[in-house]
C-alpha cells in the first residue's frame, strides 16, 4: 500500500540543517534534527523533494524569505 503525507508541520525539516548547511540561511551555525521529519524518515517515509533534489545547498528546502534568489515568485502565484 502506498500513502502520501502532505502538509505544513510547522517546522524545517533535519535533512536541510546538516553541516554543508549550517552556515547558510538563518542556521547560524545550527545542525538540527527537526523531530517531525525525523520521525517520518525512521518510519522509512521519504522526502520526495530530497529525492528529486538531494543537495540541500543547490536546492534549498523553502520558498521564503522573500530574498530567497531560487524562488521564482511567477512560480509560486499560479
Amino acid at each position: 500500500m502506498r500513502l502520501i503525507m502532505a502538509g505544513d508541520f510547522n517546522e524545517p525539516s533535519f535533512m536541510d540543517w546538516t553541516e554543508k548547511t549550517k552556515d547558510l540561511f538563518d542556521h547560524n551555525g545550527a545542525v538540527v534534527f527537526w523531530t517531525s521529519s525525523k520521525l517520518l524518515a525512521s518510519a522509512d517515509y521519504f522526502d520526495t523533494y530530497r529525492v528529486k533534489y538531494p543537495d540541500p545547498v543547490a536546492y534549498p528546502g523553502f520558498t521564503w524569505p522573500a530574498n530567497n534568489l531560487n524562488a521564482d515568485i511567477n512560480k509560486l502565484a499560479g
